[in-house]
């Protein structure tokens, strides 16, 4: 059976790799690149991670004796991630790259290109599962609780779902090391890459260079100006770095893009009962007077909710404990146990 596997230069993909040969499946390595290098890291061609990355990659493809190639994903990756990454701070949003990039342009664009050549799987490193359950195709939670990227994926277009194959999804990363490292694949010990695979540096130092500063005012819940910032693309809701002392912890609760301003409170203003979600993406529709377990952010351990479908496109998250720190551009993910049912935008 032919496969390709997305080797990205990190352990997971490279064991992934391995554990699909050893099944006996028509291996092909293919490496995606999203970014060019500088022209800074053009001279000095180790400061540039993307070339780092490919060079890894194609090591690993030549001690699995598996071809290896290269999709140029540039274009793709900066016309759908990249601008929404700049416009999403720009208007006091937290956005998600990894959803956006799997869902529109990683997935679906090798998709287009590998079943003109009759290949018939695309495979990765994640840690999540696909399974057939009463004759349909599901993404499923990772085995490993600690590890399950299932939340990256729910934008992933249904119809994929049959094509694609995750052997990790039953394992823990300290067993894919092993794998790695007892087959003596070049990057066992390399370490996880950063959270934002295009970045070459801190996300606010790019920032810097695309959005240019405004002074704005800082409020506290009471509407009493407290302070200034340099404008709103430094800062989340939720965020609790970098906002002074306040005689105790202090969060962000509300930016506001039409004038500038941002709103800090104490921790028990940062709870919400009720979240607004937009742009649905579902691979199955929820039941009305239903709780599903339902993740407002990757790291977040999931709360139980209600989900209101008030039309194709957009739904009320009701809580049954308020969650901190609903945070706007960030994804909600809706969960049946284990079953993926989608999720979407965070809007207010």
């Amino acid at each position: 059976m032919k496969a390709a596997i997305l080797l990205s230069g990190g352990v997971d993909s490279a064991s992934a790799a391995y554990i699909l040969k050893k099944r006996g499946y028509d291996l092909i390595a293919i490496h995606l690149k999203i970014r060019p290098c500088s022209e800074s890291e053009k001279l000095n061609p180790r400061s540039c991670s993307s070339a780092e990355h490919e060079k890894d990659a194609r090591k690993v493809a030549e001690s699995l004796e598996i071809p290896f190639y290269v999709y140029h994903l540039e274009k793709e990756f900066e016309r759908t991630v990249v601008k929404n990454f700049i416009s999403a701070y720009n208007e006091g949003r937290t956005p998600n790259p990894c959803v956006l990039c799997n869902g529109y342009v990683r997935f679906p664009y090798v998709w287009n290109k590998l079943k003109k050549q009759g290949i018939g799987h695309i495979a990765t490193g994640h840690y999540a599962r696909i399974e057939s359950i009463d004759g349909e195709y599901c993404l499923i939670r990772g085995k490993d609780k600690m590890r399950d990227q299932s939340y990256f994926l729910f934008r992933l277009p249904k119809h994929l779902l049959p094509h694609l194959l995750f052997p990790l999804g039953d394992l823990t990363k300290e067993r894919v090391r092993e794998i790695a490292k007892k087959q003596n694949l070049s990057v066992h010990e390399k370490k996880a890459s950063q959270d934002f695979c295009f970045l070459p540096d801190d996300y606010r130092e790019y920032l810097k260079t695309l959005i240019p500063e405004k002074e704005g005012l800082i409020y506290d819940t009471e509407g009493k100006v407290i302070g200034k910032h340099q404008g709103i693309q430094n800062f989340t809701v939720g965020q609790r770095k970098g906002l002074g002392s306040f005689g105790e912890p202090a969060y962000v609760v509300k930016i506001e893009p039409e004038d500038n301003s941002i709103t800090i409170g104490k921790k028990k203003d940062a709870y919400s009962s009720e979240a607004r979600v937009g742009k649905l993406h579902l691979f199955e529709k929820p039941k009305k007077n239903f709780s599903y377990l339902v993740k407002i952010r990757y790291s977040h351990k999931g709360e139980e909710a209600e989900i209101e479908l008030k039309d194709d496109k957009t739904a009320i998250l009701s809580f049954r404990n308020p969650v901190l720190s609903v945070t706007p551009g960030q994804s909600a993910v809706f969960y049946d146990e284990e079953k993926v049912l989608g999720g979407g935008e965070i809007i207010e």
